[in-house]
């Protein structure tokens, strides 16, 4: 109870100033023309541009500033952070509209003016970052080519996880200054790193994703690979996965909505195992065939415990458990099927956009990013075709057909919608979401 009355009190309000200081070399090589040339001229001009607050920062109060953009190379923002997880944070351009190539002279961060890391330490119920867009730190001689742009993040939290003993005794002010130093190029100008979904680690994209900090470079479609050992022979094997998902539009958060489409969802690229619907086929025996629909499909169970099993305990353990609303082939009045699971099939909807391949209509799931942006069709695309060792394959999906011993699946020529009884050993290419 203590510690609890002590995090009511505290209120932090942070004064929190980013100036982009200019800084010019002068030319002073010695420019020998003979006979007639024109000479054309050159300027500098480096300036902060688009500034974006970032959706979830907290609201600015009364007595609170807004970032905003002055003189094209400063920007100040007041802002109260009142508990853990409260946060600001903004983008902002840093544009080299001049002739001239630019790169950073000196990064430096002071706290009440006092030098970070020099003569003064960030308290730890603070984190604060000031980074490119994609999460790479500023460095000096990184390159700024004339006309040319790179975008930068600023975040500050009130961090969470923290402990009694670290939170701050008295209502404090905090003010930052964070100062770019930008010259004219030389030779010792280096162009930064960049980072990518498929090289940034996965503790760095659970973090991101759970924290609703996802980069821009995060782009649909975009790949990185995991190992499994599917059959637990103690033989790993490399998979690949790829971004599906990113948009949640209003309607995934209606209560009838299967979240299969919705957010961040991975894929996997190529089929990973060949398994059948049902073992067994059976018209009037709920389990077999497809009798109780997707809810009672043995791949179902094959999915959430060994597959699941097998993924590694990182991302394992971030796997959230997902709304899945699966259609009946026939029905007669029934609702659809509405399970949880960690990892699911896709549906026809959800890679076609033709809700009447099965019974789950628009209102019920959606199409992909992934598939959206490709133009997918139920006749025939390649972009769903997918591989089990080099050969195109049939693939299972979780929409029953009219046919009881029957499934959809995708085919392996052309891309587009088929089907086949319960019993086959089609491929398995499951997708899931993290958090």
């Amino acid at each position: 109870m203590k510690n609890r009355k002590k995090q009511k009190r505290i209120t932090s309000f942070l004064l929190l100033m980013i100036f982009l200081g200019i800084g010019y070399a002068f030319l002073n090589e010695n420019l020998t023309i003979n006979g007639i040339s024109n000479v054309k001229s050159n300027n500098w001009d480096i300036h902060f541009d688009n500034l974006q607050v970032s959706n979830g920062s907290v609201t600015i109060g009364e007595n609170d500033l807004a970032a905003s953009i002055s003189d094209d190379t400063s920007i100040s923002y007041t802002i109260s952070l009142k508990k853990p997880g409260d946060f600001y944070e903004f983008t902002v351009d840093i544009e080299n509209e001049g002739t001239i190539d630019g790169m950073i002279e000196s990064v430096t961060t002071k706290l009440n003016n006092k030098i970070v890391d020099e003569e003064i330490t960030i308290p730890d119920f603070i984190n604060y970052k000031v980074t490119y867009e994609d999460g790479i730190a500023l460095a000096t001689n990184h390159l700024l080519a004339a006309d040319t742009s790179d975008t930068i993040r600023v975040r500050v939290e009130y961090s969470t996880g923290i402990t009694a003993s670290q939170l701050p005794k008295t209502l404090d002010t905090y003010t930052f200054n964070f100062s770019i130093t930008y010259t004219q190029s030389d030779g010792s100008a280096t162009v930064r790193p960049t980072q990518s979904f498929a090289n940034n680690t996965w503790e760095e994209i659970i973090s991101n994703v759970h924290n609703n900090t996802i980069p821009s470079y995060y782009t649909v479609g975009s790949t990185k690979t995991l190992v499994m050992d599917i059959d637990q022979n103690g033989i790993d094997e490399t998979y690949t996965v790829r971004i599906a998902n990113r948009s949640n539009p209003n309607i995934c958060n209606t209560e009838d909505f299967s979240k299969t489409a919705c957010g961040f969802v991975l894929e996997f690229t190529e089929i990973i195992t060949n398994h059948n619907i049902n073992p067994n086929y059976d018209n009037d025996t709920i389990g077999t065939g497809n009798v109780g629909g997707w809810e009672h499909s043995s791949i179902r169970n094959y999915l959430n415990t060994t597959i699941y099993n097998a993924l590694p305990s990182t991302i394992k353990n971030a796997v959230i458990n997902t709304k899945v609303v699966s259609g009946h082939g026939v029905t007669t009045g029934e609702a659809n099927f509405v399970t949880t699971d960690k990892l699911y099939l896709l549906s026809t909807q959800e890679i076609y956009n033709e809700a009447e391949l099965d019974t789950v209509g628009p209102t019920l799931t959606r199409q992909l990013d992934f598939y959206a942006n490709e133009n997918t069709s139920a006749a025939s695309h390649s972009s769903a075709i997918k591989k089990f060792d080099g050969a195109n394959t049939f693939w299972w999906l979780r929409s029953a057909c009219s046919n009881t011993n029957n499934y959809y699946n995708v085919s392996n020529t052309l891309g587009g919608a088929d089907n086949s009884a319960v019993t086959d050993n089609n491929g398995v290419s499951p997708a899931f979401r993290i958090g």
